[in-house]
């Protein structure tokens, strides 16, 4: 650590340095399961659906610190940090529950198509 234990301590700094430490790792575990959702998910297009999926997770990696640093410069280190990882999380779940959404969609569509064919 480039910061004394004592600072660390007294600060109460070293939960949210073992909890940036923790959710980076298991965040970068849950990256090849998300991409398998990704991919198989969306019914004909799993070429475009990891497309997307990598372009929005490179897109988050290069906009989220520059938005976050501007976060954290206006309200302070440790505000600043939650806000950047409460709203990112909550743009992650908004994102994905749209990518639900349109998957029971088309296999909706899917099961209808199948269904007046048969009858």
């Amino acid at each position: 650590m480039p910061i004394s234990w004592a600072i660390w301590r007294d600060t109460w700094q070293l939960p949210y340095f073992l909890a940036f430490w923790v959710f980076s790792f298991v965040g970068a575990m849950s990256g090849p399961p998300l991409n398998g959702v990704a991919v198989s998910a969306v019914p004909r297009a799993s070429h475009v659906a990891s497309a997307v999926q990598f372009a929005l997770a490179n897109a988050a990696k290069i906009v989220v610190p520059q938005i976050g640093g501007y976060v954290c410069s206006v309200i302070g280190l440790i505000d600043g940090f939650n806000v950047t990882l409460v709203s990112t999380a909550a743009l992650f779940v908004i994102l994905s529950w749209a990518g639900l959404m349109h998957a029971i969609q088309e296999r909706r569509q899917e099961r209808n198509a199948a269904v007046s064919l048969v009858v």
